[in-house]
């Protein structure tokens, strides 16, 4: 791979539109490092839900649509009784906060750097992971105290 000149780091380097440094070539799914608009650098997802919508997004591109890939990363496992969820895309975080309560058995815990939300992890709380991934995207800082009452519909910080 490395010999076609196509740059490889962590995968297959793509920028938002997933072509790759060769042009006319492009990936998607697995194998993408992509460039991330919302996060604003590479990050490569390895799920299959992101292989699909990336590749359809590809596709699109590669027939003449200019469509920035910019999907928010989400996934789940059931684990036994919990149901876990993830949306978003973190390396580090400045603060975590949490909404419910940890032996509650249902929560979400948010990753928070510079009051912007980076990412969310949910225990049975599928709602407040789906309903964070629009305060993801935005980029807007939320305020921690909002976010932690339960009572306050998340929508509503959009």
């Amino acid at each position: 791979m490395e010999s076609s000149g196509i740059r490889i780091d962590n995968g297959i380097v793509v920028d938002q539109y997933c072509a790759t440094s060769i042009g006319g070539i492009y990936a998607a799914g697995d194998v993408a490092n992509h460039y991330h608009p919302v996060f604003g650098r590479h990050i490569r997802v390895e799920h299959w839900q992101n292989a699909m919508r990336q590749g359809d997004n590809a596709a699109r591109n590669m027939l003449g649509e200019r469509i920035a890939y910019d999907d928010i990363p989400w996934f789940w496992s059931d684990q036994y009784d919990a149901n876990i969820q993830y949306a978003g895309h973190h390396t580090s975080y400045e603060e975590l906060i949490l909404r419910g309560q940890l032996d509650g058995g249902s929560y979400a815990a948010f990753y928070m750097n510079g009051c912007i939300i980076d990412a969310v992890v949910g225990v049975n709380n599928a709602k407040d992971v789906r309903r964070a991934m629009p305060l993801i995207k935005a980029r807007r800082p939320v305020d921690a105290d909002q976010l932690r009452d339960e009572r306050v519909d998340l929508r509503a910080l959009a």
